[in-house]
């Protein structure tokens, strides 16, 4: 495909999956964290990153596949016929963006993340190698739930996720520290953009008490968002994502 047409495509399918993204029902879930994944790489091209839909052969796809459920990286396969992931690049930063991809964490468990950037190369390195869950760096993972509005997000997502940032990365909740020297010199904070970032996102609303439990802990907590609500939720991924090609 043209890369001068993807935007054009990406935006139609986003636009497409929203009829159906807000609807009540477990069924709709997948479409939702595709209308998702599909909006943030239309965004993406906007703001004038290079944007690449590929095949686990890091080839060019016009048909993009996903897991309809929590499965490892494809490793390279002649047929190319395993899930899609796209692949962002400005300058010479590459990031690439999966949707329900298994990552291994520290404890040996398996944890899928519904929307996962990673390092393009680690990607890359792991499909080589034949595939499997990904036990690299995660620089964005997004837990997407589409819900009934007639109930808040339950509790137990939010806990969930950053219980599954813990198993990734156990340094990740230290938002930073301040050294001092004997001879009066004192440290530095930690750039908590240099470290994954994570966030909620669902159609219905969330407890009060569990947006103040992701945002105390540097996550974001995002209702509402639905094609005719919080879609600036989505600018806000997106600008995380756009920091990691700088």
């Amino acid at each position: 495909m043209p890369i001068v047409n993807l935007l054009g495509k990406l935006q139609a399918a986003a636009t497409a999956l929203g009829i159906v993204a807000p609807s009540i029902g477990a069924s709709k879930g997948k479409a939702y964290e595709v209308w998702i994944m599909l909006e943030i790489a239309a965004r993406l091209k906007r703001r004038g990153v290079k944007v690449y839909p590929l095949n686990q052969n890091n080839q060019m796809e016009t048909n993009l596949r996903v897991n309809g459920a929590p499965a490892n990286m494809p490793g390279v396969d002649p047929s190319g016929s395993g899930a899609c992931h796209f692949l962002f690049v400005r300058d010479a930063n590459f990031v690439e963006l999966h949707l329900g991809l298994n990552h291994l964490g520290l404890s040996g468990a398996t944890h899928e993340i519904d929307l996962s950037v990673l390092p393009a190369a680690q990607g890359w390195e792991l499909r080589q190698k034949g595939g499997g869950p990904f036990d690299g760096h995660v620089r964005v993972g997004l837990e997407l739930k589409a819900h009934s509005d007639q109930y808040k997000l339950d509790h137990s997502i939010p806990r969930a996720l950053l219980g599954v940032a813990m198993d990734l990365d156990p340094s990740w909740p230290i938002q930073g520290w301040t050294f001092h020297t004997s001879g009066g010199g004192s440290g530095h904070r930690m750039d908590r953009t240099s470290k994954m970032r994570l966030a909620v996102m669902t159609t219905t609303q969330l407890f009060d008490s569990s947006r103040q439990y992701l945002e105390h802990h540097g996550a974001g907590a995002h209702a509402d968002v639905t094609p005719g609500g919080n879609t600036a939720a989505i600018d806000a991924v997106v600008v995380w994502i756009d920091d990691l090609l700088a």
